[in-house]
């Protein structure tokens, strides 16, 4: 059984390509169930309140759309 409740992940992973910086990144779910997330950078590490203004401004949407 599937929990009922909303949830995001969140990541803090290095980038090849932003010259091994530390960034935040959402984790997506994959196409099915078993297979891997899928990364979206969010910003970099020591941008903390930049991810927390992003990550809140998701987390409202997602607690608003439950309530409708």
């Amino acid at each position: 059984m599937m929990s009922p409740g909303l949830r995001q992940d969140i990541a803090c992973l290095r980038r090849d390509d932003a010259g091994g910086a530390l960034w935040w990144h959402w984790v997506w779910s994959g196409p099915t169930r078993d297979a891997p997330g899928e990364l979206e950078p969010l910003c970099p590490a020591d941008e903390i309140e930049t991810a927390a203004e992003r990550i809140t401004r998701v987390l409202a949407l997602l607690v608003q759309e439950t309530d409708a």
